[in-house]
Parts: structure tokens; C-alpha cells; sequence
């Protein structure tokens, strides 16, 4: 699964059939290699007072369908103070275009977007954008040393690797 799949989709609570908004950012923890969870923007109207943020931790989702992630009941959902992540971690949207840097110190891209595992969210790779005419490159998550506040660094491994194989097989016929 990919992180831009989820920015925009849609939370319902299934014990109610109500929409409890749509995820705005995705959280994940560099240390854990994990997706954490995901910030809910409430659905509020234009001359609506805004709700604050909440976050949707991803031990409390029902599922993660194509169209919509369920939860139990709203309860599921922390109400946090705008602006604030949880200590220890980090938005997708923070890292998203930030530098790729080898140990070696050769710079090899820009992350343009995460993969993880949808039932685990476990990241697989960070997808790296290597120019505009160059396309991606998936480097896996075990390859990262760190994630800084100015570059990602890989091991110079990373360049080594193949790519793996993506083929999404749809098999719903």
C-alpha cells in the first residue's frame, strides 16, 4: 500500500454508518519502520466552527479498504492539539520531497512517496524520486540509517539492490 492511497480517504464508524472525516496526514515512526497512524480532519462546513484534529492509531482500524478505512465506533479517535504530533513521530508530508544522501555521500533523489505492508503497515520502501527524467526508485526501509531533519541516509547499498517486483495481482474477478 501506498501512503498517497490513503491522504483524502474517507473514516466511517461502522457501529453508527457515520463519517468521521478523512485522513489528512499519515504518521509514521522512524524507528519502528511503521505507519503509527493517521490525523482525521472532521467533516465540517464552511460557516462551521472547525473541529480539532484527531488521530486514528492504526491498531485501533477495522480495515483499510479501496475506498474507505472502518473503525468500531468514533471513540477510537484521540482528539490532539492542531499543530502537535505524537512524541517520536514523524508526518509523511515532513519527510515528502526531502533529500536521499548514501553514506558515501552521493545524493540519490527525493522521497516522493512510502510503501507498506497494509495489515502490518509495516514501510517497505521508500519510493525516491531520482529527477525528472530519470523516474522512482523503491529503496527498502532496511537500507535507511537515518531520518534527519535535513536529508534521509541510505546505505550505499541501497543503489545496489534490484528493484523489486510491484505487480499488484487483482484477483476480485
Amino acid at each position: 500500500m501506498n501512503v498517497k492511497q490513503l491522504v483524502g480517504m474517507q473514516v466511517f464508524a461502522v457501529d453508527a454508518g457515520k463519517s468521521l472525516g478523512t485522513v489528512e496526514r499519515v504518521l509514521f515512526s522512524p524507528d519502528d519502520k511503521r505507519v503509527q497512524g493517521f490525523l482525521v480532519a472532521p467533516n465540517s462546513g464552511l460557516m462551521e466552527e472547525p473541529e480539532a484534529q484527531r488521530l486514528l492509531a492504526v491498531d485501533a482500524i477495522k480495515h483499510v479498504g479501496h475506498d474507505a478505512i472502518t473503525v468500531d465506533s468514533e471513540s477510537v479517535l484521540e482528539t490532539i492539539a492542531d499543530g502537535r504530533l505524537p512524541n517520536g513521530l514523524i508526518a509523511f508530508d515532513e519527510i515528502e520531497k526531502e533529500k536521499v544522501l548514501t553514506e558515501g555521500g552521493d545524493e540519490v533523489g527525493s522521497v516522493s512517496s512510502i510503501d507498506f505492508d497494509g495489515e502490518s503497515f509495516q514501510i517497505d520502501f521508500l519510493e525516491v524520486s531520482r529527477g525528472f527524467m530519470s523516474g522512482n526508485s523503491l529503496i527498502s526501509v532496511d537500507n535507511v540509517v537515518t531520518v534527519g531533519p535535513d536529508r534521509i541516509v541510505v546505505k550505499d547499498a541501497a543503489l545496489d539492490e534490484p528493484e523489486p517486483d510491484t505487480t499488484i495481482v487483482d484477483d476480485r474477478d
